[in-house]
């Protein structure tokens, strides 16, 4: 990939990150985003370094994300994988949507195809 084009898709998600931020803040007037560390998760664990280390099962609250993820909630999901360690949760809303990830452990580069024990972020939503 060309670093400018790196660079441009990072703005583009930043962009679209402070849109929706915005929205979110005056639509629920909540204190987001909400950043706690998962004690299940050793962040120690060097990456690149098999076997990677199994991450615990999503926290009290909270299930793997599933059905189609937007583009917004996929750029949140983007910035908060080079924003914050391994080990932590985060919980937000984006254009409207709870969401959370955690920063985690990932056998698998979903940028790039490749195999090994890599930084990841695994999308979460409520139970209930």
């Amino acid at each position: 990939m060309f670093p400018f084009l790196a660079v441009g898709a990072g703005l583009l998600a930043l962009d679209i990150i402070a849109r929706s931020r915005s929205k979110d803040k005056a639509a629920t007037g909540g204190p987001y985003p909400q950043i706690s560390v998962d004690p299940g998760l050793d962040p120690s664990h060097p990456l690149g370094v098999l076997p990677c280390p199994v991450d615990p099962p999503p926290p009290d609250g909270l299930k793997n994300w599933q059905g189609p993820v937007s583009p917004a909630v996929g750029a949140w999901a983007v910035h908060a994988l080079h924003t914050y360690p391994i080990g932590t949760i985060i919980r937000d809303v984006v254009n409207g949507q709870p969401v959370a990830a955690r920063i985690e452990y990932h056998t698998l580069q979903g940028a790039t195809g490749l195999t090994g024990c890599f930084k990841g972020c695994s999308l979460m939503q409520a139970t209930s």
